[in-house]
């Protein structure tokens, strides 16, 4: 983790260690590219929100996904929409900041500029300093054989596989011991705490201490 901090670091810098100026005289700001729309490229920029820089958030997904609320998509209790909101909406108040949907294919580091695919339309994004930020893959320490019976828990779809599991195994299609389905039982259950606050006016589902991140709540605070 740390020397990945250090990589991150030091990619936000030229090739001799500090921020380059913009060269091609067009005068515009400084363009800074981020790669990855998770916890470490939104933090990276919320804090560029004031700076005098022209920032470009990238992620191959329109959505942040919430990684450690994925336990309770994968039991039902929550749904996938309610850990994964729009990267646009949550830096919708950030004026020097887009967001552009693509998957990097090469990153040319002499002419500056990321190769983008976009549903087959590839593309070019230019940059001055660049933050790659792309999280990491489930690992299986040299046994990828492990994956066929113990799937991962770092995206919706791996939730999605895991409730289905899991339900499949409770036998979900079975009658309860009242009559009712399980479905109907389920509809009785006191909702989870996480949420019961998404669904209250004025107050965010989120944790306190990542709140300002899911851009679906009007009272969250940055």
């Amino acid at each position: 983790m740390i020397r990945q901090t250090q990589r991150l670091s030091a990619c936000t810098h030229g090739p001799h260690g500090s921020s380059q100026a913009r060269t091609d005289g067009s005068g515009a700001g400084h363009r800074m590219v981020i790669v990855g729309g998770g916890f470490a490229g939104l933090a990276a920029a919320r804090a560029l929100r004031r700076a005098p820089v022209e920032v470009t958030v990238v992620d191959r997904a329109n959505h942040h996904l919430f990684q450690p609320l994925l336990y309770q998509v994968a039991t039902g209790i929550l749904s996938e929409g309610d850990i994964a909101p729009p990267i646009r909406g949550v830096l919708r108040s950030q004026r020097n900041t887009s967001v552009v949907l693509g998957e990097v294919e090469d990153i040319d580091l002499e002419s500056r500029r990321l190769k983008l695919n976009t549903l087959g339309l590839r593309s070019e994004i230019p940059y001055d300093s660049l933050i790659v930020a792309t999280g990491a893959e489930q690992s299986y320490f040299g046994h990828d054989e492990y994956a066929e019976h113990a799937p991962g828990m770092k995206t919706i779809d791996h939730a999605l596989e895991l409730r289905g599991r899991i339900f499949g195994a409770a036998g979900c299609t079975r009658t309860a011991p009242s009559g009712h389905s399980i479905t109907a039982t389920r509809a009785r259950w006191p909702p989870s705490p996480v949420s019961a606050r998404s669904r209250r006016s004025g107050d965010c589902a989120y944790p306190a201490s990542w709140r300002g991140y899911c851009g679906s709540q009007s009272t969250c605070s940055s």
